[in-house]
């Protein structure tokens, strides 16, 4: 990877397994030695077959084994949450605060770089709160966003910081898509419902966060932005599928959300808290997590735990944590 200060001067090469990465080593060094040495040329043409039909494996095997991830990248106190499709394409809920550290620069593109992002295919913003578009600026400055995803209601809000990021979508004609309940985004083995905010019907800033679940290999997952108690009972009204896998709990784990009809309804395996470390407003509160307690859903908490990713493939759901 070539670090960048504009993504129109970055290229990501990676990642690539050890194996692949070692075959290829191998090339760079007996590079220099092969013009005037036959076994250096022999050596040469077998570590490009090997790093070359280790790479058509691992791309093969991943048709043959389709999954998907949610990664809840650990933004300190704010939101931000990496969906990869099984056929590779990313989708990026939130980008985190710029208060104290932009998320953004310093760490959802450094991230996406290493994890081998080339572009995201749609970054959507919940609602227009600081603490879940701060980052979003520096990140459209710096990496290739396709679209933006919010609701029409966030688009009418007047935050000076909100509007500097919609003119810069405008400026590099970025689209940005009204998202609201009942659009549908599908691809074969998976799928991105919204499933809340009502069209043309705005509500507190909170209340009306953009809520998506994710569904696919017999999977899915809620993610809720700052989803409080009020948005989930406008939900809960409907006929709308609910149970999941894994919930992302409403406002850090604020008792202002994650409401225990909530939480019986979607009856999630385990719940993720994206909160910082010792945040000033004590999330998650002790009445949510003891809640969670008294349902037994474990909940996985960033300040914690750091950067959490949950790996969804056919017949099982497992998750690994990354400081």
């Amino acid at each position: 990877r070539i670090p960048p200060t504009r993504a129109a001067a970055s290229m990501t090469v990676g990642p690539f397994s050890p194996a692949v990465l070692l075959a290829l080593g191998f090339l760079i060094l007996l590079l220099p030695i092969c013009r005037k040495n036959y076994i250096a040329r022999k050596y040469a043409f077998l570590c490009l077959l090997a790093s070359s039909a280790i790479f058509a494996y691992n791309s093969y095997h991943e048709i043959l084994h389709p999954s998907w991830t949610l990664t809840t990248i650990d933004v300190g106190q704010g939101d931000s949450h990496l969906v990869k499709a099984p056929s590779g394409k990313h989708f990026l809920v939130d980008a985190g605060d710029n208060s104290r550290q932009d998320s953004g620069k310093d760490i959802i593109v450094p991230f996406l770089h290493h994890i081998g992002v080339r572009e995201l295919d749609a970054l959507i913003i919940t609602h227009p709160d600081k603490d879940h578009f701060g980052g979003a600026l520096s990140l459209i400055k710096m990496f290739p966003v396709k679209e933006i995803w919010a609701s029409k209601c966030s688009l009418k809000e007047r935050k000076p910081d909100w509007q500097q990021i919609i003119r810069e979508a405008n400026k590099r004609n970025i689209p940005i898509r009204n998202v609201h309940r009942g659009i549908l985004w599908k691809e074969n083995f998976f799928e991105i419902r919204t499933i809340h905010p009502v069209e043309d019907i705005c509500t507190e800033a909170n209340e009306g966060s953009i809520t998506l679940r994710l569904k696919g290999l017999g999977h899915s997952a809620i993610l809720t932005g700052d989803l409080t108690t009020a948005g989930e009972k406008t939900i809960m009204k409907t006929d709308i599928y609910l149970k999941s896998d894994v919930l992302k709990l409403g406002h850090h784990g604020s008792k202002t959300s994650s409401s225990r009809p909530f939480l019986t309804a979607v009856a999630p395996t385990y719940a993720i808290i994206p909160s910082g470390r010792k945040n000033r407003f004590r999330h998650p509160h002790k009445q949510v997590t003891d809640r969670l307690d008294s349902l037994h859903i474990p909940y996985i908490n960033t300040a914690k735990k750091g950067t959490i990713t949950f790996t969804f493939v056919p017949d099982s759901v497992s998750y690994t944590t990354m400081w």
